[in-house]
């Protein structure tokens, strides 16, 4: 059962092997879309699944990447990662987003890093995108179209975007630092989940405890929404007790998934906040900024949106304690939710 509709939408740099923000969205979300590759006209049917086997043989990244994401292949081939919701996919909203970057002086700034004709020819275009996800976001130009426009698809279907928040002893990046100034924060939260694991076991996981994920998946709706009186630490505390004893009595001989590799658990983090739509373009603008990068004269970066221009969004960042998950739950009062 999938339970409340919680549907995610996770940049594609973060579908690897062991990328505790993909993995924990896979995990509690209804689904998860994320963006992948296609050629820029791709309009989907027959005929733009043999353009994008075209572009494929003539893009190896392409197949480097697919080959990459082959150990969530469970994931997709039972819906729960997927690249369009109904027919619609974030495509549509790489083209305007480029659009707008080209079109909009405000942007000059966002815009400078973005490869001219970039969606202009399909091969161009996948290499760019896959070799750049490949590399964990090296071409600041790709990395600001594709998470725009996985914002523009959140503000428009209602959605809420996933962020990957800096490891244990990491120092959050100039993008990070940015979004946190403009972000305002609901809830923040700890579980344990699998880090490292192959499709088929978050799968497994994810029937084997599917009445405390969709009571989780409930309480975080209703946080978003506002509710101040969502019971996210009962949620949470019933959750990480069915997840340790799951993974005594299921599991508890298997240390290795399907693909020989070694499960590796651990907590994490999930703070639930709100971003300006625009988010992406903004943060983009100050790293360029701090860099001395870009043009002479270009401004700052959009002009102020709305203050209902805003998103939901879920910070997922791995923790190097193992706290106790009903006293970790808070609020930006400060006040630590009962278990209830």
């Amino acid at each position: 059962m999938n339970g409340p509709d919680l549907t995610l939408v996770a940049s594609p740099y973060l579908v690897g092997p062991a990328d505790p923000a993909l993995h924990t969205a896979a995990l509690i979300a209804a689904r998860v879309v994320t963006f992948l590759p296609t050629p820029a006209q791709f309009a989907g049917g027959e005929a733009g699944h043999q353009r994008v086997r075209a572009a494929a043989a003539t893009c190896p990244h392409y197949l480097r990447l697919l080959d990459a994401w082959s150990w969530s292949i469970p994931l997709w081939t039972q819906g729960v990662i997927r690249a369009a919701v109904g027919g619609d996919c974030p495509q549509s909203d790489v083209r305007a987003v480029e659009r707008t970057l080209r079109e909009d002086p405000k942007l000059r700034l966002a815009a400078s890093a973005l490869k001219p004709g970039l969606l202009d020819q399909d091969a161009e275009y996948l290499t760019a995108v896959c070799a750049d996800i490949l590399k964990g976001g090296a071409d600041p130009g790709v990395t600001t179209l594709v998470a725009a426009a996985l914002d523009r698809f959140c503000a428009r279907r209602g959605y809420v975007g996933v962020r990957a928040g800096p490891g244990p002893r990491a120092t959050p990046s100039v993008v990070q630092r940015g979004e946190q100034a403009l972000s305002k924060r609901l809830f923040a939260f700890a579980i344990p989940v699998p880090v490292q694991a192959s499709g088929a076991w978050v799968c497994a996981l994810r029937l084997g405890l599917s009445d405390e994920l969709a009571t989780l998946r409930g309480a975080i709706v209703a946080a978003l929404a506002g509710d101040a009186d969502a019971p996210l630490a009962r949620a949470a505390t019933e959750y990480t007790e069915a997840f340790t004893q799951w993974r005594r009595d299921a599991a508890p001989a298997v240390t290795d998934d399907d693909l020989g590799r070694r499960v590796v658990d651990a907590t994490v983090s999930i703070t639930g906040a709100t971003l300006p739509a625009d988010a992406a373009l903004r943060a983009s603008a100050a790293a360029i900024r701090a860099a001395g990068m870009g043009p002479k004269g270009a401004a700052n970066g959009p002009s102020p949106a709305p203050e209902s221009d805003r998103i939901p969004v879920l910070t997922i960042r791995r923790m190097s304690v193992q706290p106790d998950a009903a006293s970790s739950v808070s609020t930006p009062r400060g006040r630590a939710q009962a278990a209830q």
